[in-house]
């Protein structure tokens, strides 16, 4: 049998020390791959877990009014202060306010 490397003559001893070290390093591998399928696995739960905040944070925008909605709520309660004194019946007004 010859070296996969240097293709020289492999003698008993020096093969066992070559598949000892391979074996090692295949284990060193498994673990690896064993540790990012785990990394992969938690980082996909955490996906998830952010993509149901993220649709009910986009659920709680959807529900907000729009600025334009505001802005118009304000304007017609400017109007209906500025109004208000000839809009409401003198029997509603209050008796301590001053008529002009």
């Amino acid at each position: 049998m010859r070296c996969p490397v240097c293709e020289q003559p492999l003698d008993d001893g020096h093969r066992h020390d070559l598949l000892a070290r391979n074996e090692a390093q295949v284990a060193v591998l498994r673990d690896a791959w064993r540790q990012a399928q785990q990394t992969v696995k938690d980082l996909d739960g955490e996906q998830k877990q952010l993509q149901a905040q993220t649709k009910q944070h986009e659920d709680m925008l959807r529900r907000l009014p729009c600025a334009e909605e505001g802005d118009r709520a304000a304007v017609q309660l400017d109007e209906r202060v500025e109004n208000w004194p000839n809009s409401t019946p003198r029997s509603k007004r209050c008796p301590l306010r001053r008529t002009r």
